[in-house]
């Protein structure tokens, strides 16, 4: 039985998640019901993963045998594979110490992008490739998933691509990640030894590529390391946020200048995942320490850090599209769900396994029957009927409060009119003469009227 955390949560709205552990198991995590508690129902493949994307073609797996395989995100069967270009020539393959070919990126393209339908990889070496990708006819024998410890079906589609593009992005170094715009025409790749830099997929080329930052307080120069990417927006491809393994978040602006537009440090350790807030100013950063927060990067300001103590590294960050929840997993094993507004953890499991990536499947959420949307508005209609009748008896209340004051003042009036009275008739008193004032009075008036 999976275990969860022993601190009782709120629960979190309905959600179907895909992660991936360093053993190549794909889990499919869902939760079913309003405020439910998130538990696996299936599980996928045996090979070793090193990266994945998630796409509207389905969800593509790079593993570290040299394969990328799409798979359907609704059962796990094995659409298509392609095998990965892992050089170009001697010059690219020839005496890399600091690099393998060790696919470090991935991108699934869309249908309807320039290409396609194709993927995107890179090497450690720097090996950028594009690969169409043919998925089968619907009448065609599709393999079929097992769960368990079995293998994927079988393979419907495998191609060593003749007609891949292939191109060098880095001539020394040890290329980390990748990152792809909204429009799918611009990729940015950064690495160990590699400083960031933009490239033009349809042209291939080289169109900008940062500078170092200046020196600092001491006149040292920190060496390229970019261990995480982000564009900051879908629409603007010229702005995206680059993680380093010196613990410091950079802003670029391709439109204006080659060094960073700002920069600041988070932690004491290297920054492993980003994920864009979708609103185009924030971001969610995780480090190699456990630490998770949310970044404004107009200001450089932290908005505020995640609840909830996490004891592994986080290596990946995802927003989901359409709901106020934020799924991170890393080395401790642990799929945390928080919420993106108030960072109240919300649910979390335990996998067994160090976590490499998750990614929300919204497929699911296409196919949900329109009975549960009227359910949906019932429990809204619900809700909403509880707050009016929670201010009537708050009104009620309030009657009944003013009430009793009233009542207490009343009571207080009286004893207040009686002091009142009291001390008129003291002071009335002092003014009353006694006998032996009367009769010196009158003496006094006997001899004042002498002849």
């Amino acid at each position: 039985m999976p275990r969860t955390n022993s601190v009782d949560l709120p629960g979190c709205p309905p959600f179907r998640a895909l992660c991936c552990d360093n053993l190549g198991y794909v889990k499919v995590v869902e939760v079913a019901s309003d405020k439910g508690m998130p538990q696996v129902v299936a599980r996928w493949g045996r090979d070793p993963v090193a990266c994945s994307a998630y796409g509207e073609e389905g969800f593509a797996l790079a593993r570290k045998s040299g394969r990328v395989e799409v798979l359907n995100p609704v059962n796990g069967v094995r659409l298509a594979e392609v095998v990965v270009p892992t050089s170009i020539s001697e010059r690219v393959n020839g005496n890399r110490e600091d690099a393998s070919d060790a696919v470090c990126g991935l991108h699934l393209f869309k249908k309807n992008s320039i290409w396609g339908t194709a993927v995107l990889t890179c090497t450690e070496q720097g090996v950028a490739a594009i690969q169409r990708i043919s998925f089968p006819a619907d009448d065609e024998d599709m393999g079929v998933s097992n769960d368990g410890d079995e293998d994927m079906g079988v393979s419907t589609s495998s191609q060593v691509s003749s007609d891949a593009i292939v191109w060098s992005v880095a001539d020394s170094g040890s290329v980390c990640c990748l990152r792809v715009d909204g429009s799918e025409r611009y990729a940015i790749f950064g690495g160990k030894g590699v400083e960031v830099s933009m490239w033009d997929l349809e042209k291939r080329t080289r169109i900008w590529s940062a500078k170092n930052p200046r020196r600092d307080n001491l006149g040292l120069i920190a060496p390229a390391f970019v261990t995480a990417l982000a564009f900051l927006s879908v629409k603007d491809h010229r702005k995206f946020v680059v993680g380093t393994g010196h613990h410091q978040i950079r802003l670029y602006d391709t439109g204006a200048q080659r060094r960073p537009m700002l920069m600041f440090d988070y932690g004491e350790s290297p920054i492993k995942s980003i994920a864009p807030g979708g609103d185009g100013n924030t971001v969610y950063v995780g480090s190699g320490s456990g630490d998770l927060a949310c970044f404004d990067m107009r200001t450089g300001q932290n908005v505020g850090g995640f609840k909830g103590k996490i004891s592994g590294s986080v290596r990946s960050v995802v927003l989901h599209p359409t709901l106020p929840i934020v799924a991170s997993c890393g080395l401790d094993r642990y799929l945390r769900i928080h919420h993106s507004r108030t960072r109240q953890l919300l649910s979390m499991l335990f996998l067994k396994q160090q976590l490499i990536s998750v990614v929300f499947d919204t497929s699911a959420d296409k196919s949900v029957p329109p009975t549960s949307g009227s359910s949906n508005k019932e429990n809204s209609n619900a809700a909403e009927a509880k707050p009016a009748s929670k201010t009537g008896t708050e009104k009620e209340g309030r009657t009944d409060k003013k009430k009793r004051s009233r009542e207490e003042l009343k009571d207080f009036a009286v004893p207040s009119q009686n002091l009142v009275k009291i001390k008129k008739k003291s002071a009335v008193v002092p003014n009353i003469e006694t006998k032996q004032e009367k009769s010196s009075r009158k003496v006094r008036k006997s001899k004042g009227s002498g002849p």
